[in-house]
């Protein structure tokens, strides 16, 4: 990667006057660094997973880290919008994946850029990534106008590590640029845009891993994803091919004589046929330590060039990963392990390093981010700006964060197959759940409060007559003004309706409104 080749992606074409910046310090770069499926349990200094991350850990000794951080809705799109425009889902309208996150909903690139930043994109998109593209496209591109302010444009398609494609700049097919590995090569081609970037200015850049997520392809042959054995007739050979996996270096570390030595020790791990044989929790963990070395190696780029202490660094997830606990793997449930993601923030300049047990929600970053490099909020954004807590100042926390689910995938939302609604407040003790369908059958009730402080693996929910009525009724108050701010019909259309009877016009519109 040379200076030529960020000129024709894009960086220098689209430069703005460094004047800008003549009369006042320079702003702060903006690194925000995103991993798929990494849950909050999963780093060494939270000291729950036996997994090995020493370089985040280093940041986290040397920044702020957020212990009850959420993802809003735990599903790839709709978080990652959330994360990106700070706006509830009932706002942008991606209520599912495949969706697309339209430009009047404006994230730190278009924010960034319009303050005379240098901008850059690399990795895992999935903010329209599968919509309907123009003829003489491949399936995956993302037009500009569509890009939100990035100007250098890597953008990884689909799960396939080994041998990941990518959308380069303006190439309108996918292109294998190289590596053998994904987190390696995503790492020194942010390394590359750090070194060549046009000096003076200040960059924000995204860095977007695609693991710990579940791939398939190449180094995949011997995996699947574990759970799926005995149902539908399901066999292992049958499954063969998509699961977790990592390059075997960052696997050994968890294997020993063959078998996992390192499973995850959370007291709500329950066995799940395959679970062993499938090596996903080798896979796991070893795209999680990989993903760290690839940060250092990063991280000590921004060192060499004299940038670290002037960037904000931001390290979280989209949604966590079940991994065996309550019987289950991936997200899409309200439970800690699926909601509950990392949150560091490392900005030597101006944060104080700190713990914080107050919820924070994937709505607040942007604002955060904002707030911390004095660049203006645009409109009216749902999160909170976290940036006076951060740099220790006092300031009103809010006591609640909101959470929901929708559906999955958006191919086929002309029917109602896939709605898989609930709604959920937290506080840094309480879980409370509003369930309908299948969900409230899990549970055994329609709503019900988790005390995470007396039960913190979330196994014994309190439902009503049992002596939590009194927190339930606070809660389910807060959720109700909630839901009603921001237009979501749930509790009178949905909660309450027998599951053949529901009307999901509201929702389905919702989702047309953004569908490409």
């Amino acid at each position: 990667m040379n200076r030529r080749n960020f000129v024709a992606n894009g960086v220098a074409a689209t430069a703005i006057a460094p004047a800008l910046f003549a009369d006042k310090a320079r702003r702060p770069n903006v690194v925000f660094i995103l991993a798929d499926q990494w849950r909050k349990h999963s780093l060494g200094f939270m000291q729950e997973d036996r997994v090995l991350t020493p370089n985040l850990d280093a940041l986290a000794a040397n920044g702020a880290v957020y212990r009850n951080a959420l993802s809003t809705v735990p599903v790839c799109g709709p978080n990652r919008a959330c994360l990106f425009s700070g706006k509830y889902s009932m706002h942008t309208g991606l209520l599912s994946n495949d969706c697309m996150l339209l430009p009047e909903h404006q994230t730190i690139g278009e924010i960034s850029q319009a303050a005379g930043y240098q901008t850059a994109y690399i990795g895992k998109w999935h903010l329209g990534d599968n919509a309907k593209t123009a003829k003489g496209t491949a399936r995956g591109y993302v037009a500009p106008e569509y890009r939100h302010g990035f100007d250098l444009w890597y953008k990884s398609e689909g799960h396939q590590p080994f041998r990941q494609p990518w959308f380069v700049g303006g190439d309108k097919d996918r292109t294998y640029p190289g590596g053998d590995w994904e987190p390696d090569f995503l790492a020194d081609t942010a390394s590359a845009f750090v070194k060549d970037r046009e000096k003076g200015r200040p960059f924000a850049l995204v860095m977007s891993f695609a693991p710990p997520h579940t791939g398939g392809g190449k180094g995949f042959e011997d995996r699947f994803n574990p759970g799926k054995v005995d149902k539908r007739e399901a066999t292992v050979e049958t499954l063969l091919g998509y699961g977790y996996a990592a390059p075997a270096k960052y696997e050994q570390p968890y294997t020993e004589g063959g078998a996992c030595h390192r499973r995850p020790v959370r007291a709500n791990s329950e066995p799940l046929p395959g679970f062993e044989e499938s090596k996903c929790v080798q896979g796991y963990f070893g795209a999680i330590t990989s993903i760290d070395e690839a940060i250092g190696r990063f991280v000590q780029t921004l060192k060499t060039e004299g940038e670290l202490e002037n960037t904000i660094l931001v390290f979280t997830a989209d949604h966590g990963e079940m991994m065996g606990s309550h019987g289950r793997m991936t997200k899409g449930v309200w439970f800690q392990e699926s909601v509950g993601i990392p949150m560091v923030i490392h900005y030597p300049a101006a944060i104080k390093p700190a713990g914080h047990a107050n919820v924070f929600n994937s709505i607040d970053l942007l604002p955060t981010l904002l707030g911390l490099a004095g660049l203006p909020k645009p409109g009216t954004l749902d999160g909170t700006d976290f940036s006076r807590q951060l740099r220790g100042e006092p300031m009103e926390l809010p006591p609640h964060a909101f959470g929901a689910y929708y559906r999955g995938g958006a191919p086929g939302y002309e029917t109602d197959k896939g709605w898989r609604h609930f709604r959920t407040v937290y506080t840094d003790r309480y879980t409370y759940l509003l369930a309908h369908g299948n969900n409230a059958q899990q549970v055994g009730a329609p709503e019900v409060l988790y005390d995470r402080e007396t039960d913190p693996y979330e196994r014994k929910p309190f439902k009503r007559g049992e002596g939590r009525d009194a927190t339930m009724d606070q809660l389910k108050a807060a959720l109700a003004g909630h839901l009603k701010q921001i237009g979501d019909p749930f509790m009178e259309s949905v909660w309450p309706v027998d599951e053949k009877a529901v009307d999901w016009t509201h929702y389905r519109n919702k989702i047309q409104e953004t569908y490409f």
